[in-house]
C-alpha cells in the first residue's frame, strides 16, 4: 500500500544519507552517524516498512527469542517432544505433562487442556488448531497425547513459522481462562532442524 511504500522510500533514503556522509570512510565515521536517535528513527522506518504478514512474522519470531532467554518456571512448564518426517510431509508433536501450572478456579486448582497451533496463519491456512483433553484440578497434568500436522518441510523454515502451544483452564458456563503459552520454533524440531526442547 502507499503508507507501507512512503516508509520504504524514506527508508532507503535514510541508507542513502548514511553512505554519502561515511563515503566509504572517507567522510564521517559510522560511530559518529550511528547515533541513539539515528538507530531509533532506523528501526521505526524499518518496521513502518513492513507488510501486516511480516510484522506478524517478526513478532512470532521475536516471542521464539525472549522465550529462549527466559528460564524461570513461574508460570508452569510444558513438556512435548517433536519430529518431522520429510517423507510424508508429517510433524509429530506429542505433548506429554505441565506442571506447575497457576490455579485459576476458585477452588484453588484448575482444569487445564492444551490448545496448539501452527502460526503464522497466513502460511498454515489450513491446518486447524488442535487441543488435548482436559484435566480436571490438576495443576501437574498428565497428557500423553500425540498429533499430527501435515505441512511441508519449506513452510516450516519459513520466518516466524512455529508452534504456539497455549494453555487455557476450562470453564462451563465462561469463556476458558489463559494460563500460558509458549513458543516453538518449527527449525528447532528434528527433521526439520535441531533437536528436543521443553517449552517454557
Amino acid at each position: 500500500n502507499s503508507v507501507m511504500e512512503f516508509f520504504q522510500r524514506v527508508h532507503y533514503t535514510l541508507q542513502c544519507l548514511e553512505q554519502c556522509f561515511h563515503a566509504d570512510g572517507n567522510g564521517l565515521s559510522l560511530e559518529t552517524l550511528h547515533t541513539e536517535e539515528y538507530k531509533a528513527l532506523k528501526a521505526h522506518l524499518a518496521l513502518n516498512s513492513l507488510s501486516s504478514q511480516q510484522l506478524i512474522e517478526k513478532f512470532l519470531e521475536q516471542k521464539v527469542w525472549e522465550q529462549k532467554s527466559y528460564s524461570s518456571e513461574k508460570y508452569g512448564a510444558i513438556t512435548l517432544i517433536g519430529s518431522y518426517k520429510k517423507s510424508d510431509q508429517q510433524l509429530h508433536i506429542e505433548v506429554l505433562n505441565a506442571v506447575s501450572l497457576i490455579p485459576l478456579d476458585s477452588n484453588g486448582s484448575s482444569d487445564p487442556f492444551v490448545q496448539l497451533s501452527l502460526e503464522p496463519r497466513h502460511r498454515f491456512p489450513q491446518v486447524e488448531s488442535r487441543c488435548t483433553q482436559i484435566k480436571k484440578s490438576d495443576l501437574n497434568p498428565l497428557f500423553e497425547e500425540s498429533f499430527e500436522f501435515r505441512v511441508p518441510v519449506e513452510q516450516c523454515h519459513a520466518a516466524g513459522s512455529c508452534l504456539v502451544l497455549t494453555v487455557l483452564d476450562h470453564d462451563t458456563l465462561r469463556s476458558d481462562d489463559f494460563e500460558g503459552e509458549a513458543f516453538l520454533s518449527l527449525r528447532a524440531i528434528p527433521g526439520i532442524g535441531g533437536s528436543q526442547e521443553q517449552a517454557p
